[in-house]
């Protein structure tokens, strides 16, 4: 996998650190604009800002104030951080080395990230998470790396978010990018996902199962990827900031998923890719990671590991056999 050029590498650093700097500043209603009235030559001002119910509201501040001029700076600052931001973003994805998300996916995440999801810890993972892990890990992503379900008239494009205690209600704020969106029909998908059949989009929720817990193994190997996360940020309009699990992890777990939904060949590819940019730039994450297989999941996920590194390419798979201890075939 090629490698990202070190100038866009340190573009999406600082692209990360200014969405943390300003997550770490916000709590509560995102603002998206302080404005003046002037009545009977008294000015007044309002904050507009998107509540819950994905709608824009109006709520009285107070007369002009020192204090209350004061915020109005804070957000002017806060607007031109915003525009800075899509300047980082615009030079991230001009050279297609680093894939933007459809228009359509990217407002999704943005709803969700203004209304607290992720700051409430919700963690992204799936194939979009790969977004973030290519400018994280300095590779340079293709196309068709970034496959969501296995082609078809009918597939869709996959939102796939992990929540702890319960799911949030979004039906309502998803409604406000697409109407149609609504629950979808059992048995075939998670109980919580939401499907929009006019734009091809599903978002699915999924509530992990600790590893050691009884279950689902599918649920109890969400358990293991989740156990770990950190932020990163998805590539759209001015950027936003998420949760996604642990790139060792997640390499794992690619090469453990059973390819109900996606090409077997793909996900042991992009394992390959994860695993070739990790052994040299966090060797020590592969085989921490590799000893909690056997922690959490007993023998049998180790054991299954081992039999899918086999389909990975030599030089990747004989390096994490070396890394874990195993000699190369």
């Amino acid at each position: 996998m090629p490698a990202l050029p070190p100038e866009l590498q340190a573009t999406y650093a600082e692209l990360l650190d200014t969405l943390l700097e300003e997550a770490s500043a916000i709590s509560g209603i995102i603002q998206r604009g302080l404005v003046s009235k002037t009545v009977k030559g008294h000015r007044f001002w309002y904050l507009q800002y998107r509540g819950s119910d994905g709608r824009r509201h109006e709520k009285y501040i107070g007369p002009e104030t020192p204090e209350l001029l004061e915020r109005v700076r804070h957000q002017q600052r806060f607007l031109a951080a915003e525009r800075a931001r899509r300047v980082l973003v615009r030079a991230l994805v001009g050279g297609r080395a680093v894939p933007q998300v459809p228009v359509d996916i990217g407002r999704v995440l943005t709803l969700l990230s203004e209304n607290g999801l992720f700051r409430d810890g919700a963690v992204l993972f799936g194939t979009l998470a790969l977004r973030a892990y290519g400018p994280m890990l300095g590779m340079s992503l293709s196309n068709a790396m970034l496959v969501d379900e296995k082609p078809g008239a009918r597939s869709f494009r996959v939102i796939s978010i992990a929540v702890e205690g319960m799911v949030p209600p979004v039906l309502d704020l998803l409604k406000t990018i697409d109407p149609a969106f609504r629950l979808a029909d059992p048995p075939h998908v998670p109980p919580d996902t939401y499907v929009s059949a006019a734009k091809r989009l599903k978002v699915e929720f999924v509530i992990p199962l600790p590893a050691h817990a009884p279950g689902a193994p599918a649920r109890r190997l969400l358990g293991y990827l989740l156990c770990e996360k950190q932020p990163g940020v998805i590539l759209c309009t001015s950027g936003v900031l998420v949760n996604v699990p642990d790139p060792a992890r997640f390499a794992w777990w690619r090469l453990l998923a059973s390819g109900r939904r996606m090409p077997q060949s793909v996900l042991h590819a992009q394992a390959a890719m994860l695993f070739d940019a990790l052994v040299r730039e966090n060797p020590d994450a592969v085989v921490t990671t590799w000893h909690e297989l056997r922690h959490d999941g007993r023998d049998q996920w180790q054991t299954a590991a081992l039999a899918m590194l086999h389909k990975l390419p030599q030089p990747v798979r004989d390096a994490v056999l070396t890394l874990i201890g195993r000699k190369p075939e």
